[in-house]
C-alpha cells in the first residue's frame, strides 16, 4: 500500500508542475543487456540538451543540463526493469522504474507527460504471496514486481507436529501386516487433521493483512492447496494459485513466480472493464473519439476515461475554443500538441477516472472511449 501511496504521490507532485520547463524521458531497458541500457539512456538524454539549447535560452537551459546529469547518475540500468521514465524540471528530478515495456519517448514542454506514471499506479496494486510447504507458512506483500517477506510476530508461521505415534504391537504373522496398514493409514489421518489445524491458526492470522482486499496468491505442494481451499475464510481473496515447493525460495525467485500471476489477474480486470464499457455503448451511455470526449470533459460529463497506452493525436482550436478538430480548421488558434494528454487531464481535474488499456484493444473506439455519468 506505501508503494502505491508513493506513485499517487508522483502523479501529485507532477501535475503540480505547470508553466515552467517540463522534461519527460521515457526510456526502454533490456534487463538482459545493461550495458545497451546505459547508451540508450545516453543518448536520450544528450538529445534533451540539445533540445533544451535550441528552444530555450541559456539561464533557462543551463541548470536542467546538471539536474539530467545528476539524475542519470544515480539511474541502476541493472535494477531489472523493462523501462524508466526521468522527470526533469526546475524543482523536480525523479527517477520511476516501469515492471512493463515501454515506447522511447522525449517531451519537452509546460507539463509532465504522466501516462506511464497512472499505468505503473494501475499496477502497484498490492497483493500478498503465501508460501506453504507443510512445514511452515511465509507471507509476503508485493508490490509491480518485488516482493518483501513479512516477518512479525505472526509471519513465517512455524508448524510442529506434536503427534507421537505408538509402534504397532508385535502379532502373529497372520495379522502383521493388516497391523502395519492400519498403523500407516492412522498416522497419515492424524498428519491431515494436525495440518488442517494449523492452516486454520494461518488463515486467522491472514485475516489481519487482508484490509483493503488484496489479491492473494498461493503456492503450495499439490495435496496442501485444496487442503487450505477448503478451510480459508478468504476464498474471494485468492487470485491465483501455483504448485511446488517453495519453502526456501528467496523473494527474488518467487517475484519471478508471483509477478506474472498478479499481471494476469491485472490484465482480467481490463477485460471487465473493456467489457463494461460495451454494455454502456450499447446503452448509450458512453463516447468514442477523441473530438467528441474532449468536449464532453470540458463539460464535465466524464466518469472513466479508457485509453490505449500508447495512444497520442494532435488537435486544433478555433477561435471559440469550443470545439476540438483534428485537421486545422479555420479561424485556428491553437494547436494542441497532444489532445489525449489534454482529455486525460481534463478528466482528472474534474474528478474523473483515468485507466490505461494495451494498444488495439480499443480500435473500434477510435483507441478513446468515455463512459459518462449517469
Amino acid at each position: 500500500m506505501q508503494k502505491k501511496q508513493l506513485i499517487n504521490g508522483h502523479i501529485s507532485l507532477l501535475r503540480s508542475q505547470k508553466g515552467g520547463i517540463c522534461i519527460t524521458m521515457i526510456i526502454p531497458f533490456d534487463r538482459e543487456q545493461p550495458a545497451a541500457n546505459n547508451i540508450v539512456m545516453h543518448k536520450l538524454a544528450q538529445r534533451a540538451r540539445e533540445v533544451l539549447d535550441s528552444n530555450y535560452k541559456s539561464y533557462e537551459a543551463g541548470p536542467l543540463h546538471g539536474k539530467i546529469d545528476e539524475l542519470i547518475a544515480d539511474v541502476n540500468p541493472e535494477a531489472g526493469a523493462e523501462g524508466i521514465g526521468l522527470y526533469i524540471s526546475s524543482s523536480v528530478n525523479l527517477c520511476v522504474y516501469f515492471p512493463f515495456a515501454v515506447r522511447e519517448r522525449l517531451l519537452i514542454s509546460d507539463r509532465f507527460e504522466l501516462r506511464e506514471l497512472m499505468y505503473k499506479e494501475d499496477y502497484g496494486s498490492p497483493y500478498l504471496v503465501m508460501v506453504l510447504n507443510g512445514q511452515q507458512a511465509r507471507l509476503f506483500s508485493g508490490t509491480c514486481n518485488i516482493l518483501t517477506e513479512i516477518n512479525d510476530t505472526a509471519f513465517p508461521m512455524r508448524y510442529v507436529d506434536e503427534y507421537s505415534y505408538s509402534k504397532p504391537a508385535a502379532a502373529s504373522s497372520f495379522s502383521g501386516s493388516a497391523r502395519v496398514v492400519s498403523f500407516e493409514k492412522d498416522k497419515s489421518e492424524m498428519k491431515t487433521i494436525r495440518l488442517r489445524g494449523f492452516f486454520r491458526q494461518v488463515d486467522k492470522a491472514l485475516g489481519a493483512y487482508l484490509s483493503g482486499s488484496p489479491g492473494l496468491i498461493l503456492l503450495a505442494v499439490q495435496e496442501e492447496l485444496p487442503l487450505f481451499r477448503t478451510i480459508t475464510a478468504h476464498k474471494g481473496n485468492i487470485i491465483a494459485e501455483f504448485e511446488g515447493d517453495y519453502g526456501k525460495a528467496g523473494e527474488k525467485q518467487l517475484a519471478e513466480i508471483a509477478w506474472p500471476l498478479m499481471r494476469s489477474h491485472l490484465e482480467q480486470r481490463r477485460i471487465m472493464m473493456l467489457r463494461e464499457l460495451e454494455v454502456q455503448y450499447y446503452a448509450g451511455k458512453s463516447i468514442p473519439g477523441v473530438s467528441e470526449i474532449w468536449l464532453a470533459a470540458h463539460q464535465g460529463k466524464g466518469f472513466r476515461l479508457l485509453v490505449e497506452k500508447d495512444y497520442h493525436r494532435a488537435g486544433f482550436l478555433n477561435d471559440t475554443e469550443e470545439q476540438l478538430y483534428l485537421h486545422p480548421p479555420k479561424n485556428m488558434r491553437k494547436i494542441l500538441t497532444d489532445a489525449v494528454e489534454d482529455c486525460i487531464e481534463t478528466v482528472l481535474n474534474k474528478n474523473g477516472e483515468v485507466y490505461f488499456v494495451e494498444n488495439g484493444s480499443l480500435q473500434e473506439y477510435d483507441h478513446i472511449a468515455m463512459i459518462t455519468h449517469d
